[in-house]
């Protein structure tokens, strides 16, 4: 495979790849376990225990959440859910997309292809 590379090379090409993971709300593990433990509340199931060992475990100092704190662990109906993609999550890849090309440098005009 290495020799077919070198002597067929593939052409110039920039590749960008980002999520919009960096962006949003960042939490630390302790707010996100306190803001579980209140959303939960109500469920006698809830294991806080388990969630405290899993959320130490992680070894994340802060966690990325396109939501405010206290929606983090509620459930969506369908149409908050539609509603927030439109709204904020499409926001979140678009920041995340010219985040990537002003780090890359090169000139957006040579971008041909958005995924």
């Amino acid at each position: 495979m290495a020799s077919s590379l070198m002597t067929n090379p593939l052409p110039p090409s920039s590749f960008v790849f980002s999520t919009g993971a960096a962006f949003g709300n960042h939490y630390t593990t302790k707010e996100v376990l306190e803001a579980l433990i209140k959303q939960q509340q109500e469920n006698d199931s809830f294991d806080v225990d388990f969630a405290s060992r899993v959320l130490d475990k992680c070894g994340f100092d802060f966690h990325s959440f396109a939501l405010p704190l206290d929606h983090i662990f509620r459930r969506f109906s369908r149409e908050e859910y539609l509603k927030l993609r439109r709204e904020q999550l499409v926001g979140l890849a678009e920041q995340a997309c010219r985040t990537a090309i002003d780090r890359w440098g090169g000139d957006g005009r040579d971008i041909t292809h958005l995924f």
